[in-house]
């Protein structure tokens, strides 16, 4: 089930990349993709060893300013506009950082599903009809 969850982020981010990637630098759509995954995947597990809510403040606090800080440094960066080859890696490292970042943060702040998504939506369906009658 967490790797459905997984590839959907990988998805989402993928398009949400698209929107935010200039045209001729397409290929960062996989590092973002592979980004948001990778941090995900790290958030779970860093999720069953974070127990009490005070550390996990601790750590989704973090990961929220990496990933603004990320996202400020890539726009700035994409807005000199320099083609360079290291600026072009630099930017790929950003973009990495930023996606995992926010791949990171998501299972701590409690987007991690126990079973299916779609039994959650078949469970509150049957609770809204029987609170019907």
């Amino acid at each position: 089930m967490n790797l459905t969850l997984t590839i959907a982020l990988g998805l989402g981010s993928s398009l949400i990349s698209y929107f935010v990637v200039p045209p001729d630098l397409q290929l960062f759509d996989l590092v973002a993709a592979v980004g948001i995954m990778g941090g995900y995947q790290i958030g779970r597990l860093l999720r069953g060893k974070v127990t009490r809510s005070l550390s996990k403040i601790l750590i989704v606090i973090p990961c929220l300013l990496v990933f603004l800080a990320t996202a400020i440094a890539y726009a700035i960066r994409i807005q000199m506009g320099s083609a360079n080859t290291s600026d072009i890696v630099l930017l790929g490292v950003i973009l990495f950082v930023c996606f995992s970042s926010l791949g990171l943060w998501l299972p701590l702040a409690g987007l991690a599903f126990a079973k299916e998504p779609w039994s959650y939506a078949m469970e509150a369906i049957r609770a809204f009809r029987g609170n019907r009658d």
